[in-house]
């Protein structure tokens, strides 16, 4: 302050602090700066790995998250249209097993940026080389502006396992990706639209319970449209005949082409004097109170079917789905299979599989997994001719 006003009114130094002594109150020379908690934000990776830590184990995968707020460069003045001094930036990871830059970061970023009316991108090394990003991922993203040429808008990274997520206990990879704002939406740059640049943080809150069916879902389901098809005939024919008079029966429930092979399938019961299905194919999966908990439709489990939240899968789809899954892989190997499932005790029993971070929700909260239904009994067999006998 004594150089400023030294400046302003054309005198030495020791001239103005004497003005300052003689003038201002002693208050005055006793003022000190008092420091905020407050932090001036150069980047959002910091607020990411809090964020991640507390949500990675408990979401499905992959997760995708997206702040947008002020950012500040620590430089004196402004480095053109540019390079602001502030600045929004709108900043995205994308946590799960499968992150790459060619899906995650190019993408996204030729996706967002497309919405700005850039039609030309280029991305190159960023010579910065933040420690936080894992080596070789970090990446510039330049998009062809009409009046300026190539302008930087964004850039985007993969973030070091050993370095930064470990750090925070993050056990997946994260893709991460800052679009500046102003070097987007700055009316310095224009182009054919800019969507509004004040955009409303998010982030996903809410009930962590297992309520939909990325929760619980079947752990083995045929991959081709005929497998498909084969899995729906098997649980429509199983229905129709589930209380059919008493074994041996057999029910063809379809017929098609697998891997360029005729296949047969048929639901059976081998044993004499037995039901085509068990009285617990007809249970179906709730969700309730954070238990997850297999059903039949009888007035001892009438609150849990109105009270909970049904994934709309009952055993006979599971099973029906598991047997056509090993149809469909027995049949590129050019054999036909026999499928049985017995009794229902454990989700694994009958084609279930529950995610990871909603049973530690179940157990951290004492709730339960019930799927104990009794006997399923349902068997299904493929035949292909010329083929392999059935195993």
């Amino acid at each position: 302050m004594t150089h400023e006003l030294a400046a302003v009114l054309e005198a030495d130094d020791a001239a103005v602090v004497h003005i300052l002594d003689a003038v201002f109150p002693p208050e005055f020379r006793e003022l000190a700066p008092e420091s905020s908690r407050n932090t001036l934000r150069s980047h959002m990776t910091s607020g990411w790995f809090l964020t991640l830590s507390s949500l990675w184990e408990k979401r499905h995968l992959p997760i995708r998250l997206f702040s947008i707020d002020r950012c500040f460069r620590r430089e004196q003045e402004e480095g053109g249209p540019t390079r602001l001094m502030t600045y929004h930036s709108a900043s995205c990871v994308v946590a799960g097993e499968d992150v790459t830059l060619e899906e995650g970061g190019k993408a996204i970023s030729e996706a967002l940026l497309s919405a700005f009316g850039f039609t030309e991108f280029r991305f190159q090394p960023d010579e910065k080389r933040s420690k936080y990003y894992m080596p070789e991922t970090q990446t510039e993203v330049y998009a062809r502006h009409p009046v300026l040429g190539w302008v930087e808008v964004a850039t985007f990274g993969i973030y070091s396992p050993p370095s930064a997520l470990a750090e925070y206990g993050i056990g997946v990879p994260v893709m991460n990706l800052g679009l500046g704002g102003g070097a987007a939406c700055d009316d310095r740059l224009p182009v054919k639209r800019r969507p509004p640049a004040h955009l409303p943080a998010v982030l996903p809150t809410g009930d962590l319970r297992p309520r939909d069916r990325r929760r619980v879902h079947l752990r083995e389901e045929p991959r081709s449209v005929a497998g498909k098809q084969m899995a729906e005939a098997i649980r429509d024919v199983a229905a129709e005949h589930a209380t059919a008079p008493g074994g041996p029966c057999a029910f063809t429930a379809w017929k098609g082409e697998i891997a360029g092979r005729e296949v047969e399938v048929i639901v059976e019961e081998p044993e004499s004097n037995t039901k085509l299905c068990g009285p617990a194919c007809a249970n179906e999966v709730y969700v309730h109170d954070g238990s997850v908990l297999g059903v039949p439709d009888i007035e001892k489990w009438a609150k849990v079917r109105q009270e909970g939240v049904s994934t709309g899968i009952t055993y006979l789809d599971a099973v029906s789905s598991l047997a056509a899954a090993r149809i469909e892989e027995a049949a590129r190997c050019g054999e036909g299979t026999h499928v049985q499932v017995k009794m229902s005790k454990l989700p694994s029993d009958v084609n279930l599989r529950i995610e990871e971070y909603a049973m530690r929700y179940i157990t951290d909260h004492n709730k339960k997994v019930d799927l104990r239904g009794g006997p399923v009994f349902l068997t299904v067999r493929s035949v292909i001719p010329g083929g392999q006998p059935t195993q």
